[in-house]
Order: structure tokens, then C-alpha cells, then sequence
């Protein structure tokens, strides 16, 4: 998982809401606009994000895997499926705000992005963007054979009443380099600026007044392209792909996970021919593609967002980086996406990567350098490589196959295997970290032997030494931990065994192939040397298939998952020196591929190797999974002073990890089952509490025979603090609930979910007992806070590493007798 991905919490669903038939939508230029419609607000507390979505509602109850049937685009995971919208729309507003801050920066390399590689590509966009920006400037200055009459009181009438005669007759209102009524909104909207000094005064009324007139200007670029473009030899020098606007604007897509209304949406046409897009593709009186109407986040390239007034700038970039979350969520094969803001006259392209977006300067569409730059943007995105634009080409659709295919590359002797992707099993979460992405696949060329398989793709963060050597390697990791322990039959099926493996290798449209890295935007972003820190793009092939945590049937199951997890965890640093990092719900498996239950430890792309002798970390960073970092994973990031030194990062702290983990799934449902019961019998008790104030009556409610108390909603609950709020805070209120067995059990434990849940609460209280206040090691190493009372004052964390060794042993002893009275609970029960 993202680093960046905290855990998932069970979300509501309900139908979606039917749109009122008194709405009508406005249709504009090829752009449809709901009439009157007012985007929703974004905290909205009421709202279910299920309500949003379009979603697979035919999941079962042991399977997380949603099959491709050549939509590939379309899918849906479990773990993005049951949290109520306004959990994940503060959650991600947070994360933006933290982007806004920290992860962004304006810079005009992001223009240069998009230039076409291929010479002679770049040859003819230079050609194409001169005569496209000339013809486009005679326009403005009303020298075309374009002209139009002047704009009077009564012209919103006239179009209407001429648009109106155009339906009924029949005809469509587009040509291919726009309408007169589009013509008409250009030629206001740029020949007010030019008319005063290059000084801009068209000011708009609302978004509404200007998402035609934006729609109209891009349309006018497009079909200006094809007109200029070289036909006679199409395959060197002709476009690469074309791209549109969406025929509807200020619009939710379809598949979007809340109810955010984008403004307008570009997409590529080249993608056309895949069969997911022939649903939604329109076609005129002609049997001409005349574009897609509904706007869906699978076929979105870029979103445009507009703003009446250039302050509203920050404001536009806020709702670009939300959009982007579903951008990455419903397509697979996106390396990064694009935006542009439209604020007034200015207007800015955006890039969004792994580590934070970049925007480029001002295009002032009232200045006529504003102007040209625009058009070269939109040339050269039409002319550039498919990689260019954010897409992975090493993620195709085979016409052939009618099947999805994916190439996973191995470092090991520089070949290339290319496999089917049966299904997808996780989709990108976030906007920003490593985008881990895992799919079920088979090979190819119908060799079934060795049958199905996970291919995990993800852009891992790469620390090189000084000879470019790779410290965090997955590939590498897992060849190592597969070579030392893969003759142990007592970890048969707890560890994954890597297949093949290697950097993505990316073709590009001058027929060089390279390492697929994210170095230009991390230069920019970071600012640092890209040679010895960035992010790597690699894909790792391995097996045996396995089940998310989630999808655990029982309390006792969960117990030998994780048990066998933490197993696979102490083998691999005492024998191989990994530390593995980021224990978290995501990267322990249910393996029942052996017809019975084990756990498997996966995802080594935090691990790094420890020092040989003492099985620590020298150098710590911060990394992990939010709510599921140690105490002192957490301290790491609040001291950046150069004289700070760290406790080193040990096996102590996956342990208390494991904690919290399933401090977690104890109190919000411990499978996907139990999370959506939970949020079912918050909201029956809810009504019922109404109900008894309404009867005049007073006290608790009863839910039934399985509840013995009042569950908390999810802002009373304190466990909640462990992903809000600043990493100060997250501490210190770790901090605070680990100090002791009364406090862990008041402020945590108390709060589980079900009665039935009793073995996971005595498993976590014997964990936090032997980690916080081993015997072995007291007083200095009792409790999470420094100890004033010794002199001199000693932190805990630092005195119980020297006795790391012996915790892990006793902590390991605790699993392992929970795990065997688990077994036996469930042998009995046959």
C-alpha cells in the first residue's frame, strides 16, 4: 500500500437519487449544462458516498476480485466501497490542504512535458501551432471571414430561437471550427480584452456563463488542428491522437465515488476503438463520432476547472487535486494525470504526480503570447507520445485476445513477460505515494502452467548508493528473503514467491527505451539529486493469490492471519536482515491456497536491510501507514533538526503496528461484513433514540440480544485521532492511550465493536503489556512517555531497544498461543 494510504473504514450505501424531472439541462455549443444546478457542499454529512457511485453491488463475501469483462477502467475494489462520504471527503481535503502547502510548486517546465520527442512530430506541432495561433488571432481582431454581427440585448433570444429552428429541422449547430454562436462568445469574450490595451474586463456572471465559452474555444482549437494537420504521411508526422471536450459540462461523471460536479472534461480520441468506450459514444445525423456526452472518470485525460475571478486561483487547484483522486482510482494504466484552471482569462496547466503537482504559469487567453502559448499546449498534446500524457503504454488492450494485457519486465535477465490481467484486486487510492496497483493475471501465450498469478505495480521510492545500487528494492528483497527462507516448510505460504520482477521499461515516440522514473518531476519538487533519491516505476510478478485481510469470516481467523504474519516477519529479520516497515490492513493476506488458513506478509517496498548486528535501522525516515505508525516512526517526522538523533527503527515497531491494526479492525468490523452491520446499527439506533424522544421516553437504546451497549459514531470515537489532525497530534494522543493497561483498554479497547470480539481484545491488551511494560526491562522502559523521575531522564523507546530481541520473542510467544486456541475454537466448532 501508498504509504500515503491510511486504512479503510466501512462505508454506507444507499440507492442513488434519482435527478428531479423538472431539472432541465441547457445544451450549448455541444456542451450541456444543468440548468440551475448548484454544486452540492462538499461536508456534507448526510451524504453516502455509495450514493455517488456506480458500483459493483454484486460482491461476494470471500472475494475482493472484480473481473475485467474489457472494462477494465470500470472496477471496483472493497476497500474503496464502505466509508460514508464525509469520512472520505475530510480525509481528502486534509491531504489536499497538506498539497497545497507542502507538495506544490509553479513552473513552466510543466509546458515542456508534452513536446513531442520524435523530431519530426515536433517539426510539423511547431508548423501546426504557428497557423492554428495565427488563424485563431484574426479571429479575435475580427478579420476572418468569420465575421459576426455586433452582440445586442436581445442575442440570447436570437440564438435561442435559431437553435431551436436547427433541432426541429434537424441539423446540428457545430461545424468543425465552431459554430457562429460559439464564434459569437469567442469573439466577446477575447476582442473586450484586446479592445482595451491587452487589459482584461470580460467578467462573467457565474461558471455557468463560462463553460461554453471554454468549450467553445478548445472545440475551435481542435478542429483547427485537423484542418492544418499533415495527412500525407500520417504515421511520422501526423497527430498522435486528438484531444476533446466532453458534450457535458458541470456534471458528476458516472462513476465517480462522491457527488463532486466537474466542471468540463477532456478526453483522447484515440482511445476510442477500446470497447469499453463504445457505451457512451454518440454518434450524429451522419454516423460521424460527434463526442461523448457523460463525462465517466475511466475516460477522462484532464478536467478542466474554471473560476470567474483570477483570486479564485488556490481555490481551482483544490478542486483539481479532488478530482484526481477517481482520475487514478478508475484507470489503471495512468502513470500521472493533467488539469487545467481557468480563472477569468488565465489559464494554467497542472501535472499531478507521485510526489506533489506542478502548474505552469499564466496563459492570459486576453493577451495574444497568453493565447499562443494555449494553442501550443493543445498542439503539442496532440502530437506528443501517449506516454507524455500520463498514459502507460506497457498496459494495452489486445484487439486480438479481446483481453487487457500487461508487461511485466525482469531485471534479473533484462526479458520481458507479457500477461492477461484477469481482474484487478486493487486500485490507486490516492493522488499522491507509490499508486500500488495489483491485478490477477495469467500468461499470455495460453501457457497455463503455472496458473494464475498477482502482478503488483507500484513507483516505489529508490534510495541509490553510490553505485547506483537500489537500497529499497522490492525485487531484489523478495529475491533474497525466496533464496535464504524458501526451503523452510514452516513458512510454506507465508511468504510470497517472486516470479519475475523489474523497472517498468517505457518506449518512447523517438524509439528510445528507458527506465520508466519520475525524475523531472521530482527535480522540480524536491529539488534534489535524482540520481541517488526518486521514485522508480516496477512490477513485480508473485504468487499464490490470496484474500485481503478483510475478507477474514471470524475473529479466530483473523488471530492465525496475523499470527502467521508476524511469524514471517521476526523469520525474515532474524535470518535476512529485513526490516519490512509497514504493517498495516493491506499487507497481511488471508492464503487458503492450500486448503487451509495461513496469513502471508507482502509488500517489502518500505523494507530496507538493517544493520547486520543489532537488527536496526541507523538512519530512520518516516514510513508507514498513518494510523498504523509507531510512536516513534511518528517522532522521526516531528524532528528535522540536524543535531536530532533518532531512536533507531527495529523490529519493536512493526510490533506496535500490529497493535494498532487490529485495534482498528476491533473497532470498526474486523471484515466488510461486519463494517457494513456496524453502520447499520449506528443508524437503527440512531432512529431508534429519535423514536424514544419523540414517545417522550428517555435512555439507551436496545438493539437487540448481540448489543450490550451504545456504539459510538465515528466522531466520538477516540481512536479516530490516530489519522487527524497533525503528526504532533497523532502522537501525542498514542501516546496517551498506550500509557498503560487502563488507559489503552478506557480510550481503545472498550470501544470494539461486538462482545464476540472478546479474544481480539485479550490478544491486544497481552500485546501492549509485553511491548509497553515488559518485565524484562523495567522501570526504564515501562510506559510511552520519558521518564523524568529517573535521572538522568530516560525515553522508553531508546532503553527497550537493547532489549528488542527478548520483547519480540515474548510477543511472538503471544501470538503464536492465541493462534493455537484459535485453531482449536474453530476445530471445535465443526
Amino acid at each position: 500500500m501508498d504509504s500515503s494510504e491510511p486504512s479503510d473504514i466501512a462505508r454506507s450505501s444507499s440507492q442513488q437519487p434519482e435527478t428531479p424531472k423538472t431539472k432541465r439541462h441547457m445544451s450549448y455549443s455541444g456542451v450541456t449544462t444543468p440548468g440551475n444546478n448548484k454544486r452540492p457542499r462538499v461536508d456534507d454529512a448526510s451524504a453516502d458516498r455509495d450514493s455517488f457511485a456506480n458500483t459493483n453491488k454484486q460482491a461476494t463475501s470471500h472475494s475482493s476480485f472484480t473481473p475485467i469483462v474489457n472494462r477494465i477502467r470500470t472496477t471496483d475494489s472493497h476497500t474503496n466501497k464502505h466509508k460514508p462520504l464525509k469520512w472520505l471527503m475530510d480525509e481528502r481535503k486534509s491531504e489536499v490542504a497538506y498539497a497545497l502547502e507542502s507538495r506544490f510548486k509553479v513552473h513552466n517546465d510543466v509546458l515542456n512535458m508534452v513536446v513531442p520527442k520524435c523530431s519530426l512530430k515536433r517539426a510539423e506541432a511547431e508548423r501546426v501551432a504557428s497557423l492554428v495561433a495565427a488563424q485563431l488571432e484574426s479571429v479575435v481582431v475580427g478579420t476572418t471571414s468569420h465575421s459576426l454581427p455586433n452582440d445586442d440585448s436581445n442575442s440570447s433570444k436570437s440564438r435561442g430561437r435559431a437553435r431551436g429552428r436547427a433541432r426541429a429541422r434537424g441539423k446540428s449547430t457545430n461545424t468543425s471550427s465552431g459554430s457562429i454562436n460559439e464564434m459569437r462568445f469567442l469573439k466577446l469574450t477575447c476582442n473586450q480584452s484586446h479592445a482595451k490595451g491587452n487589459q482584461s474586463t470580460a467578467k462573467f456572471r457565474n461558471e455557468s456563463e463560462m463553460y461554453p465559452v471554454i468549450a467553445s474555444l478548445l472545440q475551435y482549437i481542435e478542429g483547427s488542428i485537423g484542418k492544418f494537420a499533415s495527412t500525407h504521411d500520417s504515421t511520422h508526422t501526423g497527430p498522435s491522437q486528438s484531444v476533446k471536450v466532453f458534450g457535458k459540462a458541470d456534471t458528476s461523471p458516472k462513476d465517480s465515488d462522491n457527488y463532486l460536479r466537474i466542471d468540463l472534461g477532456l478526453f483522447v480520441k484515440d482511445m476510442w476503438k477500446r470497447p469499453e468506450f463504445e457505451d457512451s459514444r454518440v454518434k450524429n445525423n451522419n454516423g460521424a463520432d460527434s463526442g461523448i456526452t457523460d463525462p465517466r472518470y475511466a475516460d477522462i485525460f484532464a478536467v478542466v476547472e474554471a473560476k470567474i475571478s483570477k483570486r479564485d486561483q488556490i481555490q481551482a487547484y483544490n478542486q483539481l487535486l479532488l478530482y484526481t483522486y477517481n482520475i487514478y482510482w478508475r484507470q489503471h494504466d495512468r502513470r500521472f494525470a493533467w488539469g487545467l484552471t481557468v480563472c477569468d482569462t488565465i489559464v494554467r496547466a497542472c501535472v499531478f504526480g507521485n510526489d506533489g503537482f506542478l502548474s505552469s504559469e499564466d496563459m492570459d487567453l486576453a493577451k495574444a503570447d497568453g493565447r499562443s502559448e494555449f494553442v501550443k499546449l493543445l498542439v503539442n498534446m496532440t502530437y506528443c507520445g501517449r506516454e507524455q500524457l500520463g498514459f502507460d503504454p506497457t498496459i494495452r488492450y489486445n484487439d486480438t485476445s479481446s483481453s487487457w494485457e500487461i508487461d511485466v519486465f525482469n531485471d534479473s535477465d533484462g526479458g520481458k513477460t507479457t500477461c492477461e490481467i484477469v481482474s484487478v484486486m486493487q486500485a490507486a487510492e490516492r493522488v499522491f505515494g507509490r499508486h500500488t496497483r495489483c491485478f490477477e493475471c495469467k500468461l499470455a501465450d495460453d501457457d497455463q502452467s503455472r496458473g494464475h498469478f498477482i502482478v503488483k505495480d507500484a513507483w516505489a521510492y529508490a534510495e541509490c548508493d553510490s553505485d547506483s545500487q537500489d537500497l529499497r528494492d522490492e525485487v531484489s528483497v523478495l529475491r533474497d528473503i525466496n533464496e535464504q527462507l524458501g526451503a523452510d516448510a514452516s513458512l510454506d505460504g507465508k511468504i510470497p514467491t517472486l516470479y519475475w520482477g523489474g523497472v517498468v521499461k517505457m518506449a518512447g515516440q523517438d524509439g528510445i527505451t528507458t527506465d520508466d522514473v519520475a525524475d523531472p518531476l521530482f527535480k522540480i519538487l524536491e529539488g534534489g539529486d535524482s540520481a541517488k533519491h526518486r521514485r522508480v516505476h516496477k512490477r513485480l510478478a508473485m504468487g499464490p493469490i490470496g484474500e485481503p485481510l478483510r475478507m477474514a469470516k471470524s475473529v479466530d481467523e483473523l488471530i492465525i492471519v496475523v499470527a502467521d504474519a508476524m511469524e514471517a516477519h521476526n523469520a525474515i529479520l532474524e535470518r535476512c536482515g529485513i526490516l519490512h516497515r509497514d504493517i498495516s490492513t493491506n499487507n497481511m493476506l488471508i492464503n487458503r491456497s492450500q486448503g487451509s488458513i495461513r496469513g502471508m506478509l507482502i509488500d517489502y517496498d518500505c523494507a530496507i536491510r538493517t544493520n547486520t548486528n543489532d537488527k536496526t535501522v541507523s538512519r530512520p525516515e518516516m514510513t508507514g501507514t498513518l494510523p498504523f505508525m509507531s510512536m516513534n516512526n511518528l517522532d522521526i517526522a516531528l524532528n528535522n533538526d540536524v543535531d536530532y538523533i533518532p531512536t533507531p527503527r527495529s523490529g519493536l515497531d512493526d510490533w506496535e503496528s500490529l497493535i494498532y491494526v487490529l485495534s482498528w479492525l476491533g473497532t470498526f468490523g474486523i471484515n466488510i461484513t461486519d463494517e457494513a452491520q456496524r453502520i447499520a446499527d449506528l443508524k437503527a439506533q440512531k432512529l431508534e433514540k429519535k423514536r424514544r424522544l419523540i414517545a417522550g421516553l428517555k435512555g439507551g437504546t436496545s438493539l437487540g440480544q448481540t448489543k450490550q451497549k451504545m456504539l459510538k459514531p465515528y466522531n466520538k470515537l477516540l481512536i479516530r485521532k490516530w489519522r487527524e489532525g497533525g503528526t504532533d497530534d497523532i502522537l501525542w494522543c498514542k501516546r496517551s492511550h498506550m500509557e498503560s493497561y487502563e488507559k489503552f483498554d478506557m480510550s481503545i479497547v472498550q470501544d470494539f465493536y461486538k462482545d464476540e470480539y472478546s479474544s481480539l481484545q485479550t490478544l491486544v491488551h497481552e500485546l501492549r503489556n509485553n511491548l509497553f511494560d515488559n518485565a524484562k526491562c523495567l522501570p526504564e522502559c515501562k510506559g510511552t512517555f520519558i521518564l523524568a523521575t529517573i535521572d538522568p531522564p530516560t525515553n522508553p523507546f531508546k532503553a527497550r531497544i537493547d532489549y528488542a530481541s527478548d520483547i519480540m520473542k515474548d510477543l511472538l510467544a503471544v501470538v503464536r498461543a492465541q493462534r493455537d486456541k484459535a485453531i482449536e475454537r474453530i476445530n471445535n466448532s465443526k
